[in-house]
């Protein structure tokens, strides 16, 4: 039986980074936000090889590092 490596890219930001986006939006209480904080993360099923690209700054820094992984 051949094993199948599944490949994935994320896209994220640090938990104080998402914090202040969510709040700034303003339609979320604080205890949502730290809630939805909460299911942020996530195991990815076994065999999945992962490239977390970090989206702390400018959208297009973000757009570059995921562009850079993916192509």
């Amino acid at each position: 039986m051949s094993s199948v490596t599944r490949t994935s890219s994320g896209v994220t930001a640090s938990t104080p980074v998402l914090a202040a986006r969510l709040a700034a939006r303003g339609r979320e209480s604080e205890a949502d936000i730290r809630e939805r904080l909460g299911r942020a993360s996530f195991d990815l099923p076994p065999g999945t090889r992962a490239t977390v690209v970090a989206n702390d700054g400018a959208v297009e820094d973000g757009v570059a590092r995921l562009l850079a992984d993916i192509l």
